[in-house]
């Protein structure tokens, strides 16, 4: 993952994104595999589990023995499947 895209990109262009820092919308939703696993402030973030990369959902950092980076941290919570734009602070280097 690169980061979060800072402002829209026109197709074709190029626009900036953002690496690390506090960024007050980025688009989460709970974790896929799990209904249960709400994003709860605190939370390490990584991208979904279905392969898309729209959105961030909660990780687990030492699940089935597969070691996970996460690449962003959830500041407030989020408990909608739907994805909302949440606070969070960006750590994708």
């Amino acid at each position: 993952m690169a980061g979060i895209v800072a402002d829209s990109i026109a197709v074709g262009a190029y626009g900036l994104i953002q690496t690390y820092g506090y960024h007050s919308a980025v688009r989460m939703r709970q974790d896929t595999a799990s209904a249960a696993a709400n994003v709860a402030a605190g939370r390490p973030l990584g991208l979904n589990a279905a392969g898309s990369v729209f959105c961030l959902e909660p990780i687990a950092t030492a699940s089935k023995g597969i070691v996970v980076f996460p690449c962003a941290f959830a500041l407030a919570a989020q408990a909608s499947w739907t994805t909302k734009a949440v606070a969070a602070f960006i750590r994708a280097m």
